[in-house]
């Protein structure tokens, strides 16, 4: 597989989404940054602050802030001090936000659907294992370049 091959397949799985997460925030009312914060802790129960989310999904520290602040105003997550390290703050999603939650998982759901349609369930596992070691390897690469290695 060529490098352009390669990059365009990931393009195009990303546009996809893109353009379904598109549909869903105008159905919604929300931006996108305001779905991506809600899908993170909808998903990620254990991953409850602000930092994990810019650190997991790579989203820039202002994007998620910023998210953060427009669902707070909004009453679709609130936040509460960690009891034994004030200076962390988990955000907890309300049920005020609950319709959303749905629609949104059922959106990932969907395109989750349309990505697998085809596959055996083994063709699937081995995707996922092959996906998760290229996610590693360009992870570690990242930190590499990160601290000054070429």
């Amino acid at each position: 597989m060529e490098c352009s091959e390669m990059l365009h397949n990931v393009k195009s799985v990303i546009k996809l989404y893109d353009n379904m997460s598109a549909f869903v925030c105008s159905e919604l009312s929300i931006s996108r940054i305001e779905m991506d914060v809600l899908a993170f802790l909808a998903n990620n129960r254990n991953f409850d602050t602000a930092s994990s989310i810019t650190e997991i999904r790579m989203i820039p520290k202002a994007n998620v802030s910023q998210g953060v602040e427009l669902l707070i105003k909004k009453g679709l997550i609130t936040r509460r001090p960690d009891k034994d390290d004030r200076r962390k703050i988990h955000l907890l999603i309300t049920d005020k936000a609950n319709n959303i939650i749905k629609k949104i998982l059922a959106m990932q759901e969907q395109y989750l659907t349309v990505m697998f349609s085809g596959f055996t369930d083994k063709e699937k596992e081995s995707f996922l294992s092959f996906n998760t070691k290229i996610s590693e390897n360009s992870v570690n690469k990242l930190k590499e370049i990160k601290n000054g290695k070429k």
